[in-house]
């Protein structure tokens, strides 16, 4: 049996976009690499590929459903690779969306990577296989005539992947300086969508992508002492 040293059980995480967790898990001779908290569509169903690679491996999570429902997910994804041979790898996780599923276009979107090392194994074929969690119901933002919340939150943006607009709902329990702004992976501005004093309460704001190109963009809510940001999916 592989030994995995002070890894055993010892979750990795490693760089990747806001909102997915990606890391790495030992159990016996499986090595698990784990994409967590994947927000997606409540009728998503993940089809997971793996390819072996020179020194590791690409790992491809699609959304096959032609279903659409009007509410959000976050999903644990797994990829058990079982019998893997001792050594140095990285395991690189992207996401795609195919037009045949529903898509504006055929996209593939960078998610993470992990990198690992292998103790000898017990040399036995090398197989894999993909895991999809149960959907995980994220809170929704009720409407503005309702009462008033108790903690500043800014929910996911729905819809998600979007094309061209999108909602993002906030709440504030109290009279707030408040500021929502969105920008790009290297940190430049993009839009502001909130800016000044605003009222206690639950607010939505509509978000327009059409000037804009296909990729991962952030938003950040700003208010007193608290901070949030989320990631937004444009597909085009």
């Amino acid at each position: 049996m592989r030994l995995a040293i002070a890894l055993l059980f010892v979750p990795l995480i490693a760089s990747a976009s806001e909102g997915d967790s990606v890391f790495v898990r030992f159990r016996g001779d499986t090595t698990e690499i784990w994409n967590s908290d994947v927000t997606a569509n409540c009728a998503s169903r993940f089809s997971i590929s793996v390819q072996a690679l020179t020194g590791g491996f690409l790992i491809i999570e699609t959304d096959t459903s032609q279903k659409k429902m009007t509410c959000t997910c976050l999903y644990d994804l797994r990829v058990d690779l079982v019998n893997v041979a001792q050594g140095h790898y990285f395991a690189s996780v992207k996401r795609q969306f195919l037009k045949q599923y529903g898509y504006g276009k055929d996209t593939l979107v960078h998610i993470g990577r992990v990198e690992f090392d292998v103790i000898p194994s017990t040399g036995l074929p090398f197989w894999a296989s993909g895991v999809q969690g149960p959907c995980k119901p994220e809170v929704s933002v009720p409407r503005e005539s309702e009462t008033i919340p108790s903690p500043f939150s800014v929910s996911q943006n729905y819809p998600n992947p979007f094309n061209p607009s999108t909602t993002i709902g906030y709440s504030l329990p109290e009279r707030s300086e408040a500021k929502l702004t969105v920008f790009n992976t290297l940190g430049q501005h993009v839009a502001t969508l909130v800016q000044g004093e605003t009222e206690a309460g639950y607010h939505e704001v509509r978000f327009d992508g059409s000037g804009l190109s296909s990729g991962v963009y952030f938003y950040r809510m700003q208010a007193g002492d608290f901070v949030q940001t989320r990631k937004l999916l444009l597909l085009k």
